[in-house]
C-alpha cells in the first residue's frame, strides 16, 4: 500500500496522474477488439475498469459501458492455416 505521508502535495498529484495514465493504458488494452469481446468475463472486466476510471472523472457523467457483442470471440471459427 502506498505511504502517502512521504509525499508533498505536488509529488502526490504526480503519483495519482501516473496511476491514472497507467489505468488509461490498461483500459485501452482491455477494450481492444479481441479482448473485451472474447467472452463474458473479459466483457465484465472491461466494463469494471471503465467504472473504476469513471470514479476519477466527472461525477455527474455516466460511464459509457461496452454493449454485449453479437457473437463472443471464443465462438468464432479460427482459421488455423493463418498460423503456418
Amino acid at each position: 500500500m502506498l505511504d502517502y505521508s512521504k509525499y508533498n502535495n505536488e509529488e502526490l498529484l504526480e503519483v495519482f496522474k501516473k496511476a491514472l495514465d497507467n489505468l488509461d493504458e490498461l483500459i485501452k488494452i482491455q477494450c481492444s477488439d479481441g479482448n473485451w469481446d472474447y467472452d463474458p468475463y473479459m466483457h465484465g472486466m472491461a466494463n469494471g475498469m471503465i467504472l473504476c476510471r469513471s470514479l476519477f472523472g466527472d461525477g455527474d457523467k455516466t460511464p459509457e459501458y461496452l454493449n454485449t457483442p453479437k457473437e463472443w470471440g471464443y465462438a468464432k471459427k479460427f482459421d488455423y492455416k493463418l498460423c503456418k
